[in-house]
């Protein structure tokens, strides 16, 4: 039992330090290459992935660590809209949403257990989900108005303004 104990904590030890939310969402192309190519070591290659919807232009994939793989989606102005941690399991998911939700930047707000909306001004939701044999979560660029954020805090209205 006590070995148990120590290989996981060796697990999530490791998994904190190979992931990090590495905020790719707003970057172009050009800047995700470049980051790839630093971050990443070159024989790493992603197992998991997800279809491209039908706004992405490109798609980048690389693995982060073994139970984790990265897909970011590019859209037709060569900007990163979704950035997608594919986990092998739930625990990596979970841990992957503790690391997204720890950059208080980003003013995290809970919509319910799946999803977490930024501030405004970060434009951001934050989704975790069981996807077939493995765990997604994912960060997605939103363009939401100050009315459409309005409406997903409070159950009432304010508009007299």
């Amino acid at each position: 039992m006590r070995l148990v104990a120590i290989i996981s904590s060796l697990f999530f030890v490791c998994l904190a330090f190979q992931v990090r939310a590495q905020d790719y969402v707003g970057l172009t192309v050009r800047q995700i290459q470049a980051r790839l190519k630093k971050e990443t070591r070159p024989r790493q290659q992603a197992i998991r992935f997800l279809s491209p919807t039908s706004v992405t232009k490109e798609t980048y994939r690389t693995a982060v660590s073994p139970a984790i793989d990265l897909q970011l989606g590019c859209d037709s102005s060569d900007f990163c809209f979704a950035e997608q941690y594919l986990c092998a399991d739930e625990p990596a998911a979970l841990e992957c949403q503790r690391k997204i939700l720890d950059k208080k930047e980003y003013g995290w707000q809970a919509l319910n257990e799946n999803q977490h909306v930024s501030s405004m001004e970060r434009q951001r939701l934050l989704e975790i989900y069981r996807h077939e044999s493995f765990w997604v979560v994912q960060v997605l660029r939103t363009n939401w108005s100050s009315l459409q954020y309005q409406l997903l805090f409070s159950s009432t209205l304010n508009l007299a303004k």
